[in-house]
């Protein structure tokens, strides 16, 4: 599994309805049966040919995305040739922070297979937030523990790699 792009705190969730792969993730922990009713009736169902484009590195980002069925690949795009950072199968979820801020992709997100993927957009939170705020507190509050613990993660990575490179250097290679 990918440190930073896998869903790091539940095992894969395969053949599950869409409330219920919804209610497994870290995002929405914490949310009530009556919470999901509303989630559900917001989340849109998009289906993807194999090689479609999800969103394009660069572009603004409009919301997350849940893996139903399919593959998910993250890229960068913008040296000579496309880097794999991840790749994503059901129960995976990806582009949350496009909830919290609109900032550009740091990735491109491309289908391998046919993929079944459950978006839950940024205008659907703001929704949220009108209607039952604390609903919308808690999806953000998780979503920033979330990138709290990745960016958490990818320090400690950071520090092997730099660990790596200055033994590296101090050899005189």
């Amino acid at each position: 599994m990918n440190f930073v792009w896998g869903n790091i705190f539940s095992p894969k969730k395969n053949s599950l309805s869409q409330v219920d792969l919804i209610k497994t993730l870290p995002p929405f922990l914490g949310l009530s049966h009556r919470d999901f009713v509303t989630i559900e009736r917001v989340v849109h169902e998009r289906n993807y040919v194999q090689g479609e484009t999800v969103f394009d590195e660069g572009n603004i980002g409009a919301g997350l995305y849940v893996i139903k069925e399919g593959e998910v690949l993250i890229e960068k795009v913008g040296g000579e040739k496309p880097v794999l950072l991840a790749t994503l199968h059901p129960g995976d979820f990806f582009g949350e922070i496009a909830l919290i801020d609109e900032v550009p992709r740091t990735a491109r997100a491309s289908v391998s297979k046919k993929s079944v993927l459950l978006a839950f957009c940024k205008p659907d939170l703001e929704m949220l937030r009108g209607r039952n705020p604390s609903v919308a507190l808690t999806i953000v509050t998780n979503i920033s523990k979330l990138i709290a613990q990745r960016l958490s993660m990818t320090n400690d990575k950071l520090e092997i790699l730099q660990t790596k490179v200055n033994e590296f250097e101090s050899r005189g290679d």
